[in-house]
């Protein structure tokens, strides 16, 4: 009978790892939804700024140095929102994969948000169905983005292009003159050093 017993304290000490790790294991998911959160939060800081930006440049009258605020505007809010972006992305992956690991763990759904819910899943616009539970594994085996994420940025590249296409212009057209001038410039200087050189 004592090797009854010892089985017996031996599942019991394996439950009580089994739910340690699993405590654990929630105390990192609260703290990545709660920087989903802060994430989101900062998301919207930007956007207020930009809006604010872009108020004061339709005030002002449109100038190079308006140009230059705008494109400063454009290049350093899409710097910070990819940056935001990929860390609620990154989050949201390892809920997904928290979710997935405690619920087989208890062999039960019990967390499914990220999973089945979450904009990355569901998509931001739209009626934002949830996944099925067979979708939802198959997803997150696959961990590819899902279609909708492709509809979208062809949309977006539709709709900004016509808006994108004169400033791209614009720049490009300063860059060739920046680089019409640095050639003036390299013919100018070689044409001294030659001259220096022949003396």
């Amino acid at each position: 009978m004592v090797g009854g017993n010892e089985a017996t304290a031996q599942a019991g000490v394996e439950s009580f790892k089994q739910k340690e790790r699993i405590e654990i294991i929630l105390r990192e998911y609260e703290s990545l939804r709660l920087e989903i959160l802060e994430r989101t939060g900062h998301m919207y800081q930007l956007l207020v700024a930009c809006a604010a930006v872009f108020l004061w440049v339709l005030t002002n009258s449109f100038s190079l140095s308006t140009l230059l605020v705008i494109l400063s505007v454009i290049m350093l809010g899409g710097a910070f929102s990819w940056l935001i972006d990929r860390d609620i992305r990154k989050a949201a992956e390892r809920l997904r994969q928290i979710e997935h690991d405690i619920n087989r763990r208890v062999g039960e759904d019990l967390l499914v948000w990220e999973s089945r819910w979450g904009g990355a899943i569901s998509g931001f616009f739209g009626p934002a169905r949830p996944l099925s539970k067979a979708e939802a594994h198959a997803w997150l085996l696959k961990g590819a983005d899902p279609p909708w994420v492709g509809q979208l940025l062809m949309f977006i590249w539709r709709v900004i292009r016509p808006a994108i296409q004169p400033l791209w212009q614009g720049l490009k057209l300063v860059v060739t003159s920046i680089s019409n001038m640095c050639g003036n410039w390299r013919q100018k200087i070689k044409g001294l050093s030659g001259k220096i050189l022949n003396r």
